[in-house]
């Protein structure tokens, strides 16, 4: 299979995350549930994805008339905005104005933007405070300086998008 790849994101990637099944160590298994996160780039489908399971059940032989069920049950599309699009410009500015400098980044995660983006069509990027690292985690934190500087930079976006 053709490795799928991105010029700001890199590569698609699809790993096994989870395995369960059996009883006991001495039983043979009725079933096995294996899940699979696939991480797409911009433009892959639900039906791509689908694609990219199948084909990769084929080596195995399980494909060819196995006895098993593939359930997509979670499909967050990927998004992306041209590095040069106006509202880029103008977070990067409202971010200089607030904290003296902004780099554009690659969001190494998901949120809602992919709803916005892709599934309206709202040109959409993702800015905050706080660490991606520190997220989702036992004691998770945003420091109260990052918080206020948030809203500045919000603040200032707006009135520059509304002028």
């Amino acid at each position: 299979m053709k490795q799928k790849t991105h010029e700001l994101l890199g590569n698609a990637s699809m790993l096994v995350t989870t395995i369960t099944g059996g009883s006991a160590p001495n039983i043979v298994p009725q079933s096995c549930f294996i899940e699979i996160d696939r991480r797409v780039l911009p433009g892959e489908t639900r039906s791509d994805i689908n694609a990219s399971l199948q084909a990769a059940l084929q080596p195995a032989g399980l494909a060819a008339g196995k006895d098993y069920s593939l359930e997509n049950y979670l499909f967050i599309p990927a998004s992306a905005i041209d590095a040069t699009h106006p509202l880029v410009d103008a977070a990067g500015r409202a971010v200089t104005a607030v904290t003296g400098s902004a780099k554009k980044t690659v969001f190494e995660a998901t949120c809602e933007a992919p709803f916005f983006s892709v599934g309206c069509q709202i040109p959409t990027l993702i800015v905050g405070p706080g660490d991606l690292s520190q997220a989702h985690v036992k004691d998770e934190f945003v420091r109260i300086e990052e918080l206020h500087q948030a809203a500045q930079i919000y603040a200032s976006l707006a009135l520059d998008l509304l002028k």
